[in-house]
């Protein structure tokens, strides 16, 4: 099974070249929403959040207000790693969960990890290769056409990022989508057909072994 890391700056649009890799085949795992899953009511990660946040974050139905939290933690770095020490693990072993099911049903399949802190984190080492998104000048334009973020969230969350240029220098692929779709979507289906005619064998190298230590006992 491979398993492709897919990676960008904010606005560079990774989440879009990752669907455009599940068209082409792929299972794409979305770490923003295994995120989203980690603090749902009742877990591990909702209560850790709860107890270092606050109960105040809570919405009538308990579900944690992501606004709210966003703007208790603003541009404080250290709240901001600590809220990632909670999630981070949680996320992890939610990605194991779902490569083993793969991997029991399709030994041969492609997962597409979509992870904005792929680099940062060390995710990378637990893929056989990665893919940087790439927009160049056009990533200012694109957030400040993004709504439901605030400025001070939006600033906090580039600074835990590298910038585009240092994800360039560790890129297994690139991708640049500063121009229209189609012209990203050739891309994919190019990189999508380079993928698999690599070496079978060279693509089993990080799964199971890497992944051993996130999954469930």
């Amino acid at each position: 099974m491979w398993v492709v890391g897919v990676t960008g700056v904010m606005g560079s649009g990774k989440s879009s070249v990752a669907q455009l890799l599940a068209d082409c085949g792929g299972h794409w795992l979305d770490a923003d929403q295994m995120a989203r899953q980690a603090i749902e009511p009742g877990t591990v990660g909702w209560q850790a959040v709860v107890a270092q946040f606050g109960s105040e974050l809570l919405l009538p139905d308990g579900h944690i207000n992501r606004a709210a939290l966003g703007a208790c933690l603003g541009g404080d770095e250290q709240q901001w790693q600590r809220l990632e020490q909670i999630v981070h693990p949680q996320v992890r072993l939610l990605q194991a969960i779902a490569l083993r099911y793969l991997d029991e049903n399709d030994a041969s399949a492609v997962a597409v990890l979509d992870v904005p802190l792929l680099f940062e984190t060390g995710a990378d080492q637990l893929c056989d290769t990665t893919v940087v998104v790439v927009c160049g000048a056009v990533q200012q334009q694109r957030l400040q056409q993004r709504g439901g973020m605030s400025v001070s969230v939006r600033q906090a969350a580039s600074m835990r990022q590298w910038s585009e240029q240092q994800k360039r220098q560790h890129a297994g692929w690139l991708i640049d989508n500063s121009g229209t779709l189609q012209h990203t979507r050739e891309q994919v289906i190019g990189l999508w057909q380079r993928l698999l005619s690599q070496d079978a064998a060279a693509a089993s190298r990080v799964w199971p072994t890497a992944w051993q230590p996130f999954l469930p006992c």
